[in-house]
């Protein structure tokens, strides 16, 4: 790993700030997402799936200790609405990714928790378009949910 260029590090140290977090195109759907939602969702980066998801093993399942690029939840109670991933053009290279993926997906869709995953060709598409057809989605989902 390169850390030449995060002002963070400190080859004395074992652990230092991450920077940036968010790639350049997810900060963009952050904001975009962010200002469309308004005040009737809230989207946090970064979600870890163990702080969404329960399991009744009595094993360590090192599967929850992954992140989700993104999540949507209420503002009432803050239960997760919707679960994002953007897969760049890098992401399918490896057996690890389709493993992960595979992982996730089963997790998800066992807790009735729906994933977007917006994928490399998808990042081509006009971010305006993209996050207002995940925002609609959004409401339907929602609708779904509690009415």
């Amino acid at each position: 790993m390169n850390n030449i260029n995060n002002r963070f590090y400190n080859p004395q140290k074992k652990y230092f700030r991450r920077t940036p977090v968010l790639s350049v195109y997810e900060k963009k759907f952050f904001k975009l997402m962010r200002d469309k939602l308004k005040n009737n969702f809230i989207i946090t980066p970064q979600v870890n799936l163990q702080t969404i998801i329960e399991t009744d093993s009595k094993e360590r399942n090192d599967e929850l200790f992954r992140n989700i690029d993104f999540g949507i939840f209420d503002t009432e109670m803050y239960n997760p609405i919707l679960m994002i991933e953007i897969n760049g053009p890098n992401h399918y290279n490896t057996s690890y990714w389709k493993r992960r993926d595979a992982s996730i997906n089963e997790i998800l869709n066992q807790a009735n928790i729906m994933l977007y995953t917006i994928n490399n060709e998808d990042l081509n598409k006009d971010i305006e378009i993209l996050t207002d057809e995940i925002v609609g989605l959004i409401y339907k989902i929602e609708n779904l949910i509690y009415y």
